[in-house]
């Protein structure tokens, strides 16, 4: 329970500094909520902890009191990935890079230019990246653990 309350909060946190708008690089703003609900879906396979990640990641970014195309898009484009993390043949963390790219290329493909998809999938992975080595290190029962023989 503890663990879901860090994520839980994990993911609140990445939406709204991904709301703020000051991680915009160039321009383009890394999708910081689908990165880690993609990341901490690899560890987490309750589909229940999944979808309540993904609501709670929506309701921080959506904009208007109702719910828009734009939130639908970013529903589906989590699920899309956390299903490709489960289903897909190879590894979990091999099934991230590809479930994490297919997301991205679906959530932001609504008119924006080669380069702009391009630069947002070089961040996603990067920061998915960096979330996916964080995640592991705050539950405390998938933590590497020391050799015992040195």
């Amino acid at each position: 329970m503890f663990q879901f309350a860090i994520n839980s909060f994990l993911v609140a946190f990445a939406s709204m500094v991904q709301t703020v708008g000051f991680v915009s690089i160039n321009g383009i703003k890394p999708n910081l909520a689908l990165a880690l609900i993609v990341s901490i879906s690899v560890f987490e396979t309750k589909w229940l902890k999944r979808i309540i990640f993904i609501l709670l990641a929506a309701l921080f970014l959506k904009s208007s009191p109702y719910i828009d195309f734009q939130t639908v898009v970013f529903g589906g484009a989590a699920a899309l990935g956390i299903a490709l993390i489960d289903y897909l043949p190879w590894h979990r963390h091999i099934n991230w890079f590809f479930a994490l790219s297919t997301a991205t290329l679906v959530g932001a493909a609504q008119g924006v230019g080669w380069f702009e998809l391009g630069t947002e999938l070089v961040y996603n992975l990067a920061v998915g990246l960096v979330f996916i080595l964080i995640v592991p290190r705050l539950n405390e029962d998938k933590r590497p653990q020391k050799n015992k023989f040195r």
